[in-house]
């Protein structure tokens, strides 16, 4: 995202949406990963010897979906549990060796942040990644504060593109899904 999301017409009108909550989606949102995320994949699919793992396949079929779902369907759902996780502990830890040299917030989030919590605003983060996930990102990038909520992808029973995750954040900031704006 090369825009700077502190200078959009919904940063300056921040007041009328009084009342309101804003939940945040992570990845590709707060910051821009998923080309890591896309490359952590295909080093993963290589070393286990599945074909090349194209982009488009990526984004369509794999993005924004929890990992060990991803990892039961390319690499079996007949593997047991322990063979799910050590794959996706590799995958992670290829994302995060790969991305932690360039761990930083896109643009301007950290100031529009800062403006919502100013105007009142109440904020979650909903994200199919795991906690796990959300602590590196936030250990890298101080911003934890401005987030009153946080829900994961183990805290749903359906992923994305299930708006679960989403309803979930509203109940939790306690705001009607219909005064929630997810971006």
């Amino acid at each position: 995202m090369s825009e700077n999301i502190s200078g959009t017409k919904a940063a300056h009108n921040i007041v009328d949406l009084k009342g309101k909550a804003v939940i945040f989606d992570m990845d590709g949102t707060l910051v821009d990963n998923t080309p890591f995320h896309y490359r952590a994949w295909v080093d993963l699919f290589k070393k286990h010897n599945l074909p090349h793992l194209e982009r488009e396949t990526y984004l369509a079929e794999i993005s924004g979906v929890p990992i060990a779902n991803t990892v039961s369907k390319y690499f079996g759902n007949d593997r047991d549990k322990a063979f799910i996780t050590a794959l996706v502990e590799e995958k992670q830890h290829l994302y995060q060796l790969a991305f932690k040299p360039h761990l930083k917030p896109v643009p301007g989030l950290i100031s529009f942040l800062a403006n919502l919590k100013k105007a009142g605003l109440k904020i979650a983060l909903a994200t199919s990644s795991s906690i796990d996930d959300v602590d590196f990102i936030f250990d890298g990038i101080p911003m934890r504060q401005y987030f009153d909520e946080l829900v994961t992808g183990n805290m749903v029973s359906q992923p994305k593109p299930s708006p679960q995750i989403f309803l979930k954040a509203a109940e939790l900031l306690k705001a009607s899904p219909d005064d929630c704006i997810c971006i």
